[in-house]
């Protein structure tokens, strides 16, 4: 089922994507200190970083393309 959002709706998606973005990176640089004090092995810390930054990068949190189209399953996706 494809939803479509309104004219006004998508202006104010697009006035406030920015700061979801920045809001969510801030959660998971959070998380990524946290990890990186955790009590273990230098090389353990820096590769579950690597693989949770490569994972983390493709949430619309991160990196999205503004589309009208998937504006409401991108903003389920910052939930």
């Amino acid at each position: 089922m494809k939803m479509e959002i309104s004219k006004s709706d998508w202006k104010l998606y697009r006035e406030r994507v920015g700061g979801w973005q920045e809001h969510y990176m801030e959660k998971l640089v959070q998380q990524y200190i946290k990890l990186l004090s955790s009590p273990g092995n230098a090389s353990d810390h820096f590769w579950e970083l690597e693989k949770r930054i490569k994972r983390d990068k493709k949430h619309p949190g991160v990196l999205i393309e503004l589309s009208k189209s998937d504006a409401i399953w991108d903003i389920a996706m910052f939930v």
